[in-house]
């Protein structure tokens, strides 16, 4: 699950959030919810194989066992006290344990048949991905966002890449985590090779403006190019590239006191954005 998450995200070191059981011995009458959460720290970096990986994630574990006791809350407190950071959580991740009613009860005769509950309303991480290995004979998943932050296609893709990841890392403990690819071979050529073929015919004997003064006729009020919340058309970009044409011209033959000949290298100094174009 993180392994993929770090695939999709492209970051190295990732933090989740992991919800224990912190009843104590002799409360298990006492009606409360004694959770807290741990943080688990997946650093990529500093490992080469998923068996690795694994190895880290255990020592972690139980080194956190001699802290867990001291709440999120307190964490976050010291994080704010300590470090100047104004936070209200560190986790945007979340990785839990539980019972996801995937069995049935039998009572007096009586047959109990689990009712599957949408978890999606009110959900604590952005992403989570809950699994349950106690209700059946198999481990199950549920996988849950929030709506308003990811599209259904992009997560989507997400699980079929996490299914795919699951039954690599059975297949191969020793697959190596920096080359470990969540697209398919379709997709990575797509993205590689086909998304990339911009080799076009075009006239030889006309230059890049004279083929640009074109399309200004043929499309004046087409989109030509888009950088951010940018847009300009064709029309505009000409526009506004003479009338850099002529400032150029105008304060060069302030500072030189002759006209501008052709082929005369003129510097531009200036920010990424749509203005080179223009220039």
């Amino acid at each position: 699950y993180g392994l993929v998450l770090s695939k999709y995200c492209n970051q190295g070191k990732l933090l989740l959030s992991y919800p224990i059981n912190m009843r104590p011995k002799g409360f298990n009458e006492v009606t409360g919810c004694f959770v807290n959460n741990v943080p688990l720290k997946l650093d990529f970096t500093t490992v080469d194989t998923f068996e690795e990986l694994l190895i880290l994630l255990r020592d972690q574990r139980k080194e956190a066992k001699l802290y867990q006791g001291y709440s999120l809350t307190d964490i976050i407190q010291d994080q704010r006290e300590n470090n100047g950071r104004e936070i209200s959580s560190f986790f945007n991740v979340g990785f839990t344990q539980t019972s996801l009613n995937t069995t049935s009860l039998k009572l007096n005769d009586l047959d109990v048949l689990p009712v599957d509950i949408s978890w999606n309303e009110k959900i604590v991480n952005e992403i989570g991905l809950l699994y349950d290995e106690y209700s059946s004979e198999v481990i199950r998943f549920r996988f849950e966002y929030r709506t308003a932050l990811f599209d259904n296609s992009l997560i989507q893709g997400f699980v079929n890449s996490f299914k795919e990841a699951v039954d690599d890392l059975i297949n191969s403990s020793e697959l190596l985590i920096k080359d470990y690819s969540v697209l398919k071979h379709d997709e990575h050529n797509q993205i590689i090779y086909r998304w990339n073929d911009t080799n076009r015919d075009y006239p030889r004997n006309k230059t890049i403006c004279q083929l640009f003064l074109e399309q200004v006729d043929k499309t004046p009020y087409d989109i030509a190019v888009v950088c951010n919340d940018q847009k300009l058309t064709y029309k505009e970009i000409n526009e506004k590239s003479n009338q850099l044409a002529r400032c150029i011209r105008k304060h060069f033959k302030e500072k030189k006191g002759d006209e501008l000949t052709p082929d005369t290298l003129i510097p531009l100094f200036m920010d990424r954005g749509i203005e080179v174009l223009i220039g």
